[in-house]
């Protein structure tokens, strides 16, 4: 369910706002000075939908509201309990300003008498990304082994099959080692260096046709399980590897991800071949962090709250940084709302804009 509006009465006893969100464009895009309250006001609907009550009750407001696509709406005031059932259907997720570090609960942490401790976010990542890799090639393991175990049988009792001419069943034969050769390079499958033998036209008969077909039915439902994380991992290489100088992101089933120095050869014998996350600039590690959350811990259907997601970025970066979400959001279903005080952000994007400046009478 898509939020459609978001309004505040009286925010510290001042401000009204009103904020109707971009649907069509899916990113919605709110500034105004210091002040107005951009960042109070995505901490609001986050701490909403994500069961953080205390965050709205320590701001001064008179009414909270929300409304959706379908017509209905919330309206909140302070202290008031709040309907449940609405807050179950939407997926809020915000990206605050202070990105590069986390709160975690640790068995360090713990035995210094303290419940939880900051941890650097971009260090952490790899790992995440890690398992989830270890997770999708899980599905793809127990899928090959289902239709690999009734291979035979069903081949036996197949008694029609999709009429393909023999060149037909080449093309579709070869697309499918161009895709394992993708997945290889993206870290999914194991490299191998013995590519499949092509097959002549001539070489398939009537009895080859029955075997190559459910073959290749096989092939495609199972590599087809790789396909919405291998979008994700493709367009997360592309981002990073579009905008890091001199550093190339790579992609790992063990390590989840790392990264390679292509400094120029005269440089080359001074630097590491590989890099720790921990080494990237302020400005790489912002965009790191932003571009993997969005892309690999959002759910789909889901509201992103973005709070200043300028920060430490290069200029180019910023003016860059729509088109990134609006292929992000085109990939993933999801919608954006920004609080930003960068112009060169929102570049020549200011129909996507809603500027904060009411008063409260």
């Amino acid at each position: 369910m898509r939020i459609t509006k978001i309004f505040v009465e009286k925010l510290f006893g001042v401000f009204d706002h009103e904020i109707r969100l971009n649907l069509d464009d899916r990113i919605t895009i709110i500034h105004s000075p210091n002040g107005y309250g951009k960042t109070i006001i995505l901490k609001m609907l986050a701490g909403l939908f994500n069961d953080r009550y205390s965050e709205l009750k320590s701001i001064p407001y008179k009414r909270f509201g929300i409304e959706f696509e379908d017509g209905q709406k919330i309206e909140i005031e302070p202290n008031e309990k709040w309907v449940t059932k609405i807050r179950k259907d939407v997926n809020v997720y915000l990206i605050e300003s202070q990105r590069l570090l986390s709160l975690t609960d640790g068995e360090n942490s713990t035995k210094n008498g303290d419940s939880s401790a900051l941890l650097s976010t971009v260090m952490s990542y790899p790992g995440k990304l890690a398992e989830v890799i270890k997770g999708a090639l899980a599905e793809y393991a127990s899928a090959s082994q289902s239709l690999d175990r009734s291979f035979p049988a069903r081949l036996v009792k197949r008694t029609s099959f999709e009429e393909l001419t023999n060149d037909e069943f080449r093309n579709k034969l070869a697309n499918l080692e161009d895709l394992r050769s993708h997945l290889m390079n993206l870290g999914l499958l194991e490299k191998n260096e013995e590519k499949s033998l092509p097959i002549q036209s001539q070489d398939i008969d009537e009895g080859s046709r029955r075997i190559l077909s459910v073959y290749i039915e096989d092939t495609e439902k199972k590599l087809g399980l790789f396909d919405d994380i291998a979008k994700r991992l493709d367009l997360f290489r592309r981002i990073i590897n579009s905008k890091f100088s001199y550093k190339e992101i790579l992609i790992d089933r063990e390590k989840g991800f790392l990264f390679k120095s292509n400094y120029p050869e005269d440089v080359a014998n001074e630097v590491s071949d590989f890099l720790s996350p921990s080494s990237l600039s302020l400005g790489e590690q912002h965009e790191l962090v932003m571009i993997y959350e969005i892309l690999f811990q959002v759910k789909k259907h889901s509201l992103v709250l973005i709070d200043e997601p300028e920060l430490s970025l290069h200029l180019g970066w910023q003016v860059k940084f729509l088109e990134d979400l609006q292929e992000i959001s085109a990939l993933a279903d999801l919608d954006f709302l920004i609080a930003t005080h960068a112009p060169s952000l929102i570049h020549d994007r200011w129909d996507l804009t809603v500027e904060l400046k009411g008063v409260a009478a």
